[in-house]
Parts: structure tokens; sequence; C-alpha cells
């Protein structure tokens, strides 16, 4: 389809046109690429224009397309979010004129646009509405553990707190890559590994994982080739993207231009927890085992790590006595699950996974899924406030551990 580029530039352009891509315009311009049968790589492409839509309009101008289907994919991302902005409104009027669509042509699409809108939020509010009917029977059941106003809480978190609170920090949540090498003499050996960190401050600072910002000291293979006489090269790199972020440029490389980087010197590790080795036994990849020593998977696997170039930037608020902290409090876990290996639009995509306290003993077991790339992810109570760091899937899939943010709270306090 040879429009196909010029109506992908139009998407580009009219999400862009409030001066932020969300997440929902960027699933929904990434759903209709796929539609329109463009490719990554040249959608990448297209990506790095500085004005996708200012050429695209003029050339889908003087093309016999259905502008009508157009104006209706145009009006999808727009309204993504569920919001029409007074700047998207201009937008898209001055396109529908420039296109020759009728005024009272363009009421229609749009009060079709708007249609959608409404019928989308009494989906969700049906939906809010069966998910509480089914959270109260559930509730009935362990009423002998739980007070009425503690069940009214929880009820309400599921419902309404967490979307909120995703919105909410959208922003303070990073993708951290970090890449490094091993050398004996002329051999080289090259890693690279991803989770995701949280800023807890305005001048930011970020909290992960030592695993995260530090991977070699949990690996056995690196472990392994350590023992076989390789040294870890100086150079380390670590780049960290906010959500909404380009990550992969045009050939689906990693991309640093939108990252703060420490080859840049945007992006410093500042301060880790004191290293805790301890006796291991492990099997490795390609046969045989490690016997040595790894890191101990505890409360010692905090990292800092300092972003600078920018303003101030939006941060978490720590809970500030997590002892109160008890069995059945619901919790919402945000990062980047399996990182880079599942970024569909070439942009880092926030997820969010909900549950509740299994376990409040020193480590937090949760219900909500931890998944490798969660590591160093914030976990929230309904409140709002970060109650632990994700650390580490317990068993599968279904339990997660957490670092108690006490732990992180002393570990900034060594910063400053």
């Amino acid at each position: 389809m040879k429009e196909a580029p010029h109506a992908y530039r139009l998407l580009l352009a009219v999400s862009r046109v409030d001066g932020r891509v969300n997440r929902a315009e960027l699933e929904r311009i990434a759903h209709f690429r796929r539609l329109l049968g463009l490719g990554r790589v040249h959608a990448a492409r297209i990506d790095r224009e500085d004005d996708p839509g200012g050429t695209a309009l003029e050339q889908v101008a003087k093309k016999d397309v259905e502008r009508d289907d157009l104006m209706r994919l145009l009006f999808s991302v727009a309204c993504a979010d569920d919001d029409l902005a007074a700047s998207e409104k201009r937008w898209l009027l001055a396109v529908s004129e420039r296109l020759g669509i009728p005024r009272a042509r363009y009421a229609a699409l749009k009060m079709e646009a708007l249609d959608h809108v409404a019928h989308r939020k009494r989906a969700r509010r049906t939906q809010a509405f069966a998910l509480a009917t089914v959270v109260l029977a559930v509730l009935a059941v362990v009423l002998a553990l739980r007070t009425s106003d503690e069940a009214d809480g929880a009820v309400a978190s599921s419902t309404v707190a967490f979307q909120q609170l995703e919105l909410r920090h959208e922003q303070t949540v990073v993708l951290i890559s970090v890449e490094y090498s091993l050398r004996r003499g002329a051999e080289e050996q090259r890693f690279q590994s991803s989770g995701s960190g949280f800023f807890v401050s305005a001048d930011g600072l970020i909290a992960t994982n030592k695993h995260v910002a530090e991977p070699w000291k949990f690996s056995a293979v690196v472990q392994q080739a350590f023992a076989d006489g390789f040294q870890l090269e100086p150079l380390v790199r670590r780049w960290a993207w906010v959500s909404g972020a380009r990550v992969f440029d045009q050939v689906g490389a990693l991309d640093p231009t939108q990252a703060y980087r420490s080859d840049a010197g945007t992006l410093r590790l500042v301060l880790t927890a004191p290293d805790q080795m301890v006796p291991s036994r492990v099997p490795l990849p390609r046969g045989g085992e490690y016997v040595g020593v790894l890191h101990a998977a505890n409360n010692n696997d905090l990292a800092l790590l300092e972003a600078s170039g920018s303003d101030a930037v939006a941060h978490v608020l720590l809970h500030e006595d997590d002892a109160s902290i008890s069995t059945l409090d619901a919790v919402m876990v945000l990062g980047f699950p399996h990182t880079l290996d599942v970024l569909e639009s070439d942009h880092a995509v926030l997820s969010a996974t909900v549950g509740t306290v299994r376990k409040a003993e020193e480590t937090l077991h949760i219900t909500a899924p931890v998944a490798p790339g969660n590591s160093g992810g914030p976990v929230f109570d309904a409140d709002g406030r970060v109650i632990g760091v994700a650390t580490r899937r317990l068993g599968d899939a279904t339990y997660g551990g957490c670092i108690r943010v006490r732990h992180l709270a002393r570990l900034i306090a060594r910063a400053r």
C-alpha cells in the first residue's frame, strides 16, 4: 500500500500534537502499523523524522484515498487516552480542511470518535463493577482474617487506585540496560542484561537491584570465566530510558539517544549495598557446574544510580513505616518484564501487575507476578507509596520476592 508510510506519518503527528506520547497511543500506532503492512525498520526510520506529518499531508491530499477512513484512524490515535485535547481538535480540523472534508462530515466523524470513547468508559465501569462483585465474594471467604474496613480498602485499591497510580508514575520508572565485556589476552566475551529502576528524588537518584547494575556478581557463567582467567573490562555501559522513550533504532539496535547514559556522562553508579558472597554450586548452560561464590540473593541486592542533564524529575514517595505492612495488603508492581525481548513498538512501554502481600517477613512475598526484567522496579501500596523493590521470582511466576523499602532508605541515607 503506497499510502501506508504517509498514513503512518500522520498517525505519529497526531500523537505528538499535545506534546507527549502516552502508552495507549504507542500501542494504537503499533497496531495500525501492522494493519497498514508497514515493517518495523521502515517505521523506525519514519520515527526519526522531525516533522513526519508535514510532507505526509501534502502527499495524501494529492491522492485519491479513503479520507473518511484516514480521519477515523487519526481520531482513534488522538482518543487512545480517552481524551481529545483542544490542540488535537484544532490539528484534526486543519487536516480535514486540507483533505477537503466538509465541516458537517468532520463533525460527524468527531462525534463517532467521541461515542467510541464514551462506550469504552462505560465498559470499564461495568468491568470495574463486575470485578468489585467478584472481589467482594472472595473477601467474604476470608472475612475471619480481615476486618470489613480492610476489605473495602482492598476493593477500592483493585478497581480504582492502581489504575490512577500507574498513569501517575509512568515517568518515574526506567528501563535499564547494562553492557560489559570480559577479556583474557586476545579473547573477549560480551554480555548484556537489563531490568527496571525508579526515581527516588527530584535530582535524579535511581534505585534498582545490584544484580541489574552489576550483574556479573550474580552470574555463575561470568564467575566461572573469572576463575578461568578472564577479567572485567573497565568500561561498563549503563543506559536508562523513561517510559515512552525510543529504545531501538531503525535497524533494531539499541538507541541511546533518548536515554540517560554512562558513556555520555548523564548516568553514573553512585553506591551499592555491601557485597555478600556465599558458597554456591550451580549448573552451567553448556554442561558442568560452577563451584565457587556468588552474591547472595538477600537485602544487599540494592544499587543507586544518578541521572543528570535534565530538570527536576518526577519521583516516587517511599513508605516511612513499612512495619505496618501486613498480609493481604493490596500491591502493584511497575516495571519492564522481559525488558528488551518484548518491546513491540521500539519504545519503552511500562507494565503493571497487581496482587496482595502473601507474607510480610524480612522479605515481602507478594502474589503480583515478578518476571525477569521487573527486577529493580517499585512495589506500591494502595496509597501510592513504595513499600519494596521487586527483586526475584519465588518458585514460579505466581509469587514475587521484594526487598523492604527500609533497606533502600538506609542506602539512600548513605549516598547523601
